[in-house]
């Protein structure tokens, strides 16, 4: 059952930055060619979406893990699917994995940097290490 919710968490990030990446793609006037996404399938990512985020509480209720287990594996896989979401978006917007994007704007004129990409690449492959390991 802990494959399924680490399965469930990953899909989601995946489906939630398709989607989330196709409109910010739209909505920047650019034309509706994404390879990931497209307006035809829109929905169906969307589906996904909802179904892992069912899906993903009911595995860890079906399972016998314990609770220091399982907010390891939940934080692990976590860090996983924010790089995994970053990516994926940096992908579908600019048509490129590794592009780096503007500074983080927060309530109005505060700025926060990003981390670059190579290096949310290593802390994804450490965290998967670490997964596998746990």
């Amino acid at each position: 059952m802990e494959f399924c919710f680490i399965l469930c968490v990953l899909v989601f990030y995946l489906s939630i930055s398709a989607t989330e990446g196709w409109k910010w793609r739209i909505d920047n006037d650019k034309e509706d060619d994404s390879k990931v996404i497209t307006a035809s399938n829109y929905h169906i990512w969307r589906a996904v979406t909802n179904l892992s985020v069912i899906l993903s509480p009911l595995t860890i209720l079906l399972s016998d893990i314990s609770i220091i287990r399982f907010l390891f594996i939940s934080l692990l896989t976590n860090i996983i699917g924010w790089v995994i979401y970053e990516r994926l978006m940096s992908y579908i917007i600019h048509d490129d994995f590794l592009a780096i994007k503007d500074k983080f704007r927060l309530f109005g004129d505060f700025y926060i940097d990003r981390i670059n990409p190579p290096t949310q690449v290593v802390i994804g492959g450490v965290s998967i290490t670490l997964l596998i390991i746990l």
